[in-house]
């Protein structure tokens, strides 16, 4: 009887498990949909917030792999988008066309708020190390809902 009991008890624990695993998304699947910047450090200068709000406001939309800004209501053409989850700060790479070279940025998921790092809007051969350098451009979004 008590291997039984035991048996079932390790079963259930491995079906929870199982079960919590499948529920996790990958940061891909929550960075889908729109984020408006609320929030932005150029070299250690923030911006003031007026910055950010009405027809000046910049918006990222991540639609699979793809990513596209739209900026005073001007669409940018979509670009590629790979992330690297297994990195500390964690990696976002956004494809060019083919004469520019990928932008490499670092970024932090945390529910509705997205942080991401670059250095300025040139394409670095480094990726960025943390979010505090005064030589990064550093830039906020929160989760547009629905």
């Amino acid at each position: 009887m008590k291997r039984l009991v035991c048996l079932m008890v390790v079963v259930g624990l491995a079906v929870t498990t199982v079960s919590q695993a499948g529920d996790k998304k990958s940061d891909k699947d929550k960075l889908q949909g729109k984020w408006q910047a609320v929030a932005m450090t150029a070299m250690g200068v923030e911006l003031p917030k007026e910055t950010f709000k009405g027809e000046k406001s910049l918006v990222l939309t991540f639609e699979g792999d793809k990513v596209f800004a739209t900026e005073g209501g001007k669409k940018e053409e979509a670009t590629a988008f790979t992330l690297d989850e297994t990195k500390k700060p964690r990696r976002m790479t956004v494809a060019k066309t083919a004469k520019e070279p990928e932008m490499k940025t670092i970024y932090l998921l945390e529910g509705d708020t997205l942080k991401v790092g670059m250095f300025g809007a040139e394409p670095s051969k480094d990726w960025p190390t943390t979010f505090d350098s005064k030589e990064l451009v550093v830039m906020t979004f929160k989760r547009i809902k629905k």
